[in-house]
């Protein structure tokens, strides 16, 4: 693997439009990719989904489309994805959660850090929304909530989406939560740059929302985690990390086709990085990275169970549970995201995510997906 640290040359960087279409040259010359997605050892692990999927996809469809979060071209892509992330959570608490992740797709397809906007089109303002999260009010007299019916859909949302998650959730968990969603649409809506393939994964840790992601586990299972859990639990915190990482940048790799134009995709890291390297090794690469802590995970889990005899029997559930929501989220970051229509293509890096693939999805897979394409 190449190194990983290895800074940029700014004299030789790989301009954005360069990497489109030097890979997409690349990508035409092998009509047939050496790679797919059985080469992440997340594959492996077993699919898990909510018993009551259908049930849920609908209440969701119903709440987004009144909170005006549908965007029609893609949102039948991604709205099914808690379904996989938290298979044994109350309907209700995952219809909230699922609401949130329509509402943080519908900024990301819009002002994601890959996203290039028009020089005159207005973003999102970072603290109005936090003001809003934090008052649980609408400044309704603010120019751009006047003037801009997406970025009203954007503040309608959230004051929903807050009123919602602060009635059902503990104070201290509810505090939690507000820091790392801020800090994850901090980055997103104002990406930093990056040197070296490690800046660029550290970077991808916020700015990919992995963090919400892994403590919405307490949420949905309703337990908490004691304040001092991961001060006594390293190998928790180690598992936690590892899951952010394996998610976003498993993402990457999957998400690839429509992040080509972009420096901000772990593939694409490496060519920047390292001009000299070829899309073949830059795709390798990141698989052995998303591998690699996919084995950091399985040691921290093994671990785990270890020093969390050290604690009362009841918080030992509580973190055995939440260690099981951890895996569920890995299960989910090589299923959903094999299922979902929301990342084929027909010339993608990974040769069974392409639409005309010869490869097939398992059975239980392929009998799961009339369910989310109906109701998606």
């Amino acid at each position: 693997m190449k190194k990983k640290d290895q800074k940029v040359n700014n004299s030789s960087k790989t301009t954005q439009i360069q990497i489109a279409t030097d890979t997409q040259d690349n990508l035409s010359n092998c009509p047939t990719s050496p790679f797919n997605s059985g080469q992440l050892t997340i594959s492996t692990l077993d699919i898990r989904y909510h018993a009551s999927i259908q049930d849920i996809l609908k209440a969701t469809s119903r709440l987004t489309k009144t909170l005006n979060i549908q965007l029609e071209q893609v949102y039948s892509a991604h709205t099914s994805m808690t379904a996989f992330l938290y298979p044994n959570s109350g309907k209700y608490r995952l219809v909230i959660a699922n609401v949130l992740y329509d509402f943080l797709y519908y900024i990301d397809d819009l002002f994601g850090e890959d996203i290039e906007i028009l020089e005159n089109e207005k973003r999102p303002s970072l603290p109005e929304m936090m003001q809003i999260w934090k008052t649980g009010q609408i400044n309704t007299d603010s120019l751009e909530y006047n003037s801009s019916p997406i970025i009203k859909n954007i503040y309608d949302a959230l004051l929903w989406i807050r009123t919602k998650l602060f009635q059902s959730s503990q104070p201290a968990f509810f505090k939690k939560l507000s820091k790392l969603l801020f800090e994850h649409l901090k980055e997103q809506l104002e990406p930093k740059d990056f040197d070296t393939v490690e800046e660029y994964m550290m970077l991808r840790r916020r700015f990919g929302g992995m963090y919400p992601v892994v403590f919405l586990v307490e949420y949905c299972n309703n337990r908490y985690l004691e304040s001092d859990t991961l001060a006594q639990l390293p190998s928790l915190q180690k598992a936690i990390d590892a899951c952010a990482d394996i998610g976003g940048l498993s993402n990457d790799i999957f998400s690839y086709p429509k992040e080509s134009h972009s420096k901000f995709n772990l593939v694409n890291s490496y060519l920047v990085v390292h001009p000299e390297m070829t899309i073949k090794e830059a795709v390798q690469n990141s698989i052995d990275v998303v591998n690699d802590y996919h084995f950091e995970f399985d040691q921290a889990i093994e671990q785990l169970q270890v020093e969390v005899k050290k604690l009362p029997k009841k918080e030992q559930i509580t973190v055995l549970q939440f260690a099981d929501g951890l895996k569920d989220i890995l299960s989910a970051s090589y299923h959903w995201q094999f299922v979902t229509e929301r990342f084929r293509h027909d010339n993608h890096i990974l040769e069974d995510l392409k639409y005309a693939s010869e490869y097939t999805f398992n059975s239980k897979i392929k009998n799961l997906l009339p369910t989310i394409k109906k109701h998606a």
